[in-house]
């Protein structure tokens, strides 16, 4: 039992960042970035919130996605879901540019 204490408090310790995901967010720009659909705390936070996930939606329209993909694009850009604290909203409504 005091094995698996340690091992917690030593994986909190070990988290670079707090992602905390919202809904619903509008993205201006031709990509949707992570600090675009959360706000992101912590060691490395600036670098982080910079990663790309996917193009932005048209001129008026929207994309819905999950926490669980926005999670599995980061690890396909090396970003672990494991080294950071997720929490938030579990499905994202990201609106593209107004028209």
């Amino acid at each position: 039992m005091r094995s698996l204490v340690l091992l917690l408090l030593l994986t909190s310790t070990l988290q670079a960042a707090q992602v905390q995901f919202q809904s619903p967010v509008q993205c201006d720009a031709a990509t949707v970035t992570l600090g675009d659909v959360a706000e992101v705390t912590g060691k490395n936070a600036d670098a982080i919130s910079r990663t790309p996930l996917f193009p932005a939606p048209i001129a008026g329209g929207q994309k819905i996605v999950t926490a669980t993909q926005i999670r599995d694009l980061l690890a396909d850009r090396r970003i672990s879901s494991l080294d950071h604290d997720f929490r938030g909203v579990t499905q994202i409504v990201v609106y593209g540019p107004k028209k």
